[in-house]
């Protein structure tokens, strides 16, 4: 008796208190709208991705980069050349120290060089062919946007 009547005050009371609460934040919710009723926003259209930055323009960014990486290999290559003092062949001996050569060695080469040379090429090899996918992927980006490209990886990777 006295128990089942506790436990139903109970549940009403907090559904009073629920009920309460709700109606005070609808009351809230009114005041608001009543406030803010001269500033209401709504959106006419949609914001879009733009496909291309404005800025910075890749592609002359891309060959002022190009010009100065070639700008500096070269200009690496001659001074490492021009440092360079050692004798490569028996003519330059002959007329840098106006002495005659009496014979020369050559370089022996051994199985190990020969992998050497071989791992080097293939290096230089893979390095071109990333290089390659790298300004292949950089010329679709600039000329695609990033949209196009994104959509096509996802096809790929079946997402």
């Amino acid at each position: 008796g006295m128990l089942a009547l506790k436990r139903d005050y109970n549940n009403i009371h907090n559904s009073y208190s629920s009920l309460l609460n709700r109606k005070l934040e609808a009351e809230i919710a009114v005041n608001l709208e009543k406030k803010q009723k001269g500033e209401q926003f709504r959106i006419i259209d949609p914001a879009r991705l733009p496909r291309k930055p404005i800025s910075p323009d890749l592609i002359r960014l891309f060959m002022i980069i190009l010009a100065v990486g070639l700008g500096v290999g070269a200009g690496l290559i001659f001074v490492l050349e021009f440092l360079d003092s050692s004798l490569k062949d028996h003519d330059k001996f002959e007329d840098d120290l106006g002495l005659a050569v009496l014979a020369t060695i050559p370089k022996v080469y051994q199985k190990k060089d020969y992998r050497l040379k071989r791992l080097n090429q293939v290096l230089t090899a893979f390095s071109i062919l990333v290089a390659a996918c790298l300004l292949a992927e950089f010329v679709l980006l600039v000329f695609y946007g990033v949209e196009p490209i994104m959509q096509i990886v996802q096809n790929l990777a079946g997402i």
